[in-house]
């Protein structure tokens, strides 16, 4: 900015003499739009928190309203499923549960604990890659809101267990004992 003369060095700070040059929001908003063309879930997330930043930052409006609008899971699950970023992470942690579950003799159940486990998008992916007949899979949220949300979307996988847990609290008291599990999965937690 210094080289373009937009601002001036002065004693180690830098002044302007003029106002900065603004593109305006909607030049902003068209060029975010043009870099997440292939990320609709992002783009959509990001378009939320920016309607809702000054009424979050004054603390009129809840910060939970940027992911759960009305308290609905929609743009939750949609980010947290399906955005590049995620669908990155969650390929990486696929890879890895089973490869894990590869490793581990066929006569050993594999126990998996998720922490934070929210809307499932991170479950979602590795389940399918779990041997069904030889694993403990405990979804774990602090709020019941989650869990029931998560026990109709994978009522199909018998060998998931749902439980409350606060990862703030002694893990004993909430039933969870040391070493009790070969994994723990704990995505955007």
């Amino acid at each position: 900015l210094a080289e373009k003369r937009l601002l001036r060095s002065e004693a180690g700070r830098y002044k302007s003499e003029v106002p900065l040059p603004d593109p305006g929001l909607a030049a902003l908003w068209a060029d975010v739009s043009e870099r997440l063309a292939d990320d609709a879930p992002m783009l959509r997330y990001l378009q939320r928190c920016g309607e809702l930043l000054t009424s979050v930052l004054t603390g009129s409006t809840s910060p939970l309203e940027t992911l759960f609008p009305n308290g609905s899971f929609d743009l939750a699950e949609d980010l947290y499923r399906r955005s590049a970023a995620m669908r990155y992470a969650n390929a990486i942690a696929a890879s890895g549960i089973e490869a894990l579950a590869t490793a581990i003799p066929a006569a050993r159940t594999l126990r998996v604990l998720e922490i934070g486990a929210g809307t499932g998008g991170t479950t979602a992916v590795l389940l399918p890659r779990l041997p069904a007949k030889r694993t403990r899979y405990v979804f774990t949220d602090v709020s019941h809101l989650f869990l029931d949300q998560a026990r109709e979307s994978f009522s199909g996988w018998g060998f998931l267990e749902f439980r409350l847990f606060d990862l703030e609290k002694d893990p004993n008291e909430q039933g969870i004992e040391a070493a009790s599990f070969d994994v723990i999965v704990a995505a955007n937690a």
